[in-house]
């Protein structure tokens, strides 16, 4: 699955940034006994600014269907970059 998350100010630059991430899951049968709606879980990783060049530890709310949990995310790229100001 894919979905596209946004930083509302970059810590290293200040501006928006909204990335492409592809996320990976996992069967979690546990979870899908507990909720039939979606859920909302927090992921932190490395995101990339692409204003400075430089990498941050961010964090994102992702939503999950019943029974899946996250095994891992990658940062495809960058969709959209706003300055500051803009």
């Amino acid at each position: 699955m894919h979905e596209v998350v946004n930083t509302q100010n970059c810590p290293l630059c200040g501006a928006l940034h909204t990335y492409n991430l592809k996320v990976e899951t996992t069967p979690d049968p546990d979870t899908r006994k507990l909720s039939l709606r979606q859920r909302r879980r927090k992921f932190a990783g490395a995101f990339f600014c692409p204003v400075l060049g430089k990498q941050f530890r961010g964090s994102a709310t992702l939503l999950l269907s019943p029974g899946e949990r996250i095994s891992g995310v990658t940062v495809v790229g960058v969709e959209k970059d706003v300055p500051v100001g803009a």
